[in-house]
């Protein structure tokens, strides 16, 4: 999702490519825009913060309680608490 072939780095110019924070579990673009990363193995994760947006990949092969989690983080933005 990050580093492969299609993933989050290289698809983006080198002028805009977020820094990979794997210590953080993080990505920061040049605009100061943030994404945190979760592992769909800690549903625990996803308690207390808060997101405007949340990217699912595999959703299929999450764990149960994971998703209803996700909803509730999604706290922010235009449709909150919403999963698509």
């Amino acid at each position: 999702m990050v580093e492969g072939i299609s993933g989050l780095l290289p698809v983006h110019a080198s002028h805009d490519r977020p820094l990979f924070e794997p210590s953080k579990n993080q990505l920061t673009w040049p605009n100061g825009s943030i994404a945190q990363m979760f592992s769909g193995d800690d549903p625990d994760g996803l308690r207390g913060p808060q997101f405007d947006a949340a990217w699912c990949d595999e959703l299929a092969k999450w764990r149960r309680g994971i998703r209803p989690g996700t909803c509730c983080s999604s706290r922010c933005g235009s449709a909150p608490g919403r999963a698509s």
